[in-house]
């Protein structure tokens, strides 16, 4: 037994000893043959190459030298036009090889040796990965590309495409590093004007998107920063800087960081509406705020750079496109007050107009002091020189100072009335009927009584008569509280006055003919230069936007918003955009699928912001936004969502889109905790604008709130409160009333009761009426 054991010990020995006898031998053999493979490289012998790798491989398969020798040798036979039929699977062989290779503990080493040919190896299987990445096949382009990646990591085509790849799959988080290597090695390469490369935009695009969505805002800015810089003239960079630019401005309060930002976005957007209409705003409230907390030294300073401002756009060689939107622009420093002057008046801006023309008297006047005679009797020249509106502005104004308040009031009371049965424009009557109502609070009121009466009943039907309604309806209502004998009269007879005008020029007023069909008398004809088959978003007519926007701000003002909303231009262009997809794809959707016909940045934020309508006519598409069957009632409330202002419109043959996200007026918050919102609201509404489910609208919590209706006779009808649903504007209440619509010519009054939870009641009259447009 023993010695049986040591027979097979010793036998293993011989073994051993044989192989290891064996081992110079091979390696002689190996080298040797390793020498022959490189000289039939260097003669471009392949098929006899590939033969001896093969040998050398069947003996050992981990050798990483003849791997790449084979891999060579494959890649040439495949690239020889007279082998390539029967190595026509040479590359991917090739590809398989040198991975193989590389992945061996000596892959750095054999990185580095056989560099060269690892680059040309990549190019030619980045061909093969364009072509799977070309018909959509992802995953397969993908395989290529890491292989080239590991060929050559600084591949900047691989890392771009197996970005792209990524991102096509929906693994965004994936691509970010690749589509950043691609990027930052390009722009490296632009800065070095010596280096070579193929600029990838698209990698630009991406990460500017990808984090403008993930609200990275420095990052985005970034790679945008970059990118605009290569490719200046890339309208979807710009886009995505654009709104880069409008999220900063977003998140500043005013302040002269957010005008400092604003500045910064006219120097890439000079003839932008969007962000001269902001400055000029912003110097407005700036001058508000200092002459607020008596800071008059600072006004003086931002008057000083908006002056200078406006002086310099004068020199531009493109201001007649700024002076579109900048309404400041001058000349001279006289010009420029002068405007800002005509601007306070017009709206309304008392406090900066006292400023202003103190300043205007002594430094554009030169007058050393402004007594108050002197102030009355430039208004009598401004008067008389046709400017009525800025000389009862300065009537109104002088009244108002405490230091003379009595002191010339008998003058003032015997210009007033001189004036008040003048031919003063609209806004110089507003100023007088203000001033008037000033006065009847003094001690002279009964001089001024009937005057006064008479100037706001005119004045309000002047509003009316010039399609006013914005100022009409407030100025109807301050008269129903001054007036209380008046009281019937002006709600059943004025107020329906006002609705069946307001519905005549701005309902009835904003019809649009049908994508197609030749217009109705008064109908504008609906066109569009939109091009789905060409993926041209086209754009829509001026006169077309004015009647969408008058018909949208007909619903919000009577629905009880204050303020309009404008149209602008970028917005309109988003909102293009996306009825461009719509029309190439058949399809209306918030989340257009990325790889979908004509989808660009721009459509994909105007489809996802905006309210959609399948519709051929768009003054028809804000009537069924306003008639929205759906439970929630979301079309309607965004359309009637108070803080917004700024909003967007495009549209296709089939397709409607209105911008509607936006909070540029996020001060009527307040305003709207204690005023509601409704359709029907409050008076008269046309019985064709009925729509079964009505609204109530709030910023107040509506849980467990309670609604009533009673008809005429002031009996209960039945009412179907829905389900509170939260997230569309306003937190509102959706109820249908339970009645037949009377369709001849007599109006149905109903009384609307609200109860808050709280024990708040809000009770409100609606009459439905038939309007006359003859």
């Amino acid at each position: 037994m023993i010695m049986k054991n040591t027979y097979k010990i010793d036998l293993y020995k011989v073994i051993a000893i044989f192989l290891l006898t064996l081992i110079p031998v091979f390696s002689f053999a190996t080298n040797k043959n390793i020498e022959k493979i490189e000289k039939a490289l260097s003669e471009k012998r392949y098929t006899r190459s590939l033969k001896l790798s093969e040998k050398i491989l069947k003996k050992d398969s981990k050798n990483g030298l003849v791997l790449m020798y084979k891999s060579q040798s494959l890649f040439y036979l495949y690239k020889d036009p007279r082998t390539n039929k029967k190595y026509n699977n040479g590359l991917k062989e090739a590809v398989k090889t040198a991975d193989k290779a590389l992945s061996l503990e000596e892959g750095s080493v054999l990185q580095q040796n056989f560099k060269d040919f690892l680059e040309i190896l990549g190019l030619e299987n980045n061909k093969e990965g364009e072509e799977a990445f070309k018909i959509e096949r992802y995953v397969k382009a993908s395989q290529h590309f890491k292989l080239s990646l590991m060929f050559n990591p600084d591949d900047t085509l691989a890392n771009f495409y197996l970005g792209s790849c990524y991102w096509f799959e929906n693994q965004k988080d994936r691509s970010i590093s690749y589509l950043t290597k691609v990027a930052e090695d390009n722009f490296s390469a632009f800065s070095d004007s010596v280096s070579q490369h193929t600029y990838q935009f698209k990698a630009f695009r991406y990460l500017a998107e990808y984090y403008m969505k993930s609200e990275q805002w420095e990052e985005a800015g970034k790679y945008l920063k970059m990118g605009l810089e290569m490719f200046p003239e890339d309208h979807i960079l710009k886009g995505h800087r654009y709104g880069l630019y409008r999220v900063r401005i977003r998140s500043l309060i005013p302040s002269l960081d957010y005008l400092n930002e604003v500045r910064l976005a006219l120097l890439d957007y000079p003839q932008d509406s969007f962000f001269l209409v902001k400055e000029n705003s912003l110097y407005i409230f700036l001058f508000k705020q200092a002459l607020k907390d008596t800071n008059t030294k600072h006004a003086d300073s931002v008057l000083g750079i908006f002056v200078l401002d406006r002086m310099e756009r004068d020199k531009r060689p493109d201001k007649q496109y700024i002076i579109k939107n900048d309404i400041f622009v001058g000349s001279t420093p006289e010009v420029v007050f002068r405007k800002l002057l005509d601007y306070s008046v017009s709206r309304y801006h008392k406090d900066i107009f006292a400023w202003l023309v103190q300043k205007w008297v002594s430094e554009v006047q030169n007058k050393d002091f402004v007594s108050s005679s002197s102030y009355l009797d430039l208004a009598e020249k401004e008067f008389a020189s046709g400017s009525q509106n800025f000389a009862t502005l300065m009537l109104l104004t002088e009244y108002r100072r405490e230091s003379r308040k009595g002191e010339n009031e008998a003058r003032i009371i015997e210009l007033a009335n001189k004036w008040s049965f003048s031919q003063v424009p609209l806004l110089g009557m507003d100023y007088m009927q203000e001033l008037m109502g000033n006065l009847m609070s003094g001690k002279s009121k009964s001089k001024v009584q009937i005057a006064y009466r008479h100037l706001k009943f005119s004045f309000i039907d002047s509003l009316a008569a010039n399609n006013f309604f914005f100022r009409a309806y407030p100025m109807f209502e301050q008269a129903v509280a001054e007036f209380p004998l008046d009281r019937k009269f002006l709600k059943e007879v004025k107020q329906k006055e006002l609705a069946n005008l307001d519905f005549k020029y701005n309902y009835f007023g904003s019809r649009i003919a049908s994508w197609g069909r030749d217009p109705k008398p008064g109908e504008f004809p609906f066109y569009s230069d939109i091009l789905p088959s060409n993926c041209e978003a086209g754009s829509l007519s001026d006169t077309l936007l004015e009647r969408v926007a008058q018909r949208v701000n007909y619903f919000r003002r009577n629905s009880g918003v204050r303020k309009p909303i404008y149209f602008v231009r970028e917005l309109n262009i988003r909102c293009q955009h996306a009825a461009l997809t719509f029309e190439a794809n058949k399809t209306l959707t918030h989340n257009p699928i990325d790889g979908i016909r004509c989808l660009t940045t721009l459509g994909e934020e105007g489809a996802a912001k905006s309210l959609l309508v399948r519709e051929n006519n768009p003054s028809l598409a804000i009537t069924a936004m306003m008639g929205d069957k759906h439970v929630t009632q979301g079309n309607r409330r965004w359309l009637q969502f108070p803080v917004t202002v700024n909003m967007g419109f495009g549209a296709g043959p089939t397709s409607q889109v209105l911008w509607v996200m936006d909070e540029g007026n996020k001060e009527d918050t307040s305003y709207f905790k204690q005023n509601f919102v409704a359709w029907p609201s409050e008076g008269f509404t046309p019985k064709m604008l009925c729509f079964s489910k009505w609204t109530f609208s709030i910023f107040d919590n509506l849980e467990s709130a309670t609604v009533k209706v009673k008809n005429e006779a002031g009996k209960e009808i039945p009412v179907k409160v829905k389900e509170l649903v939260m997230g569309y504007g306003m937190p509102t209440l959706v109820f249908e009333p339970e009645f037949e619509l009377d369709k001849s010519d007599k109006d149905q009054r109903f009384e609307v009761s609200v109860k808050l939870k709280s024990g708040k009641t809000y009770t409100y009259s609606v009459t439905l009426f038939t309007p006359k447009v003859d």
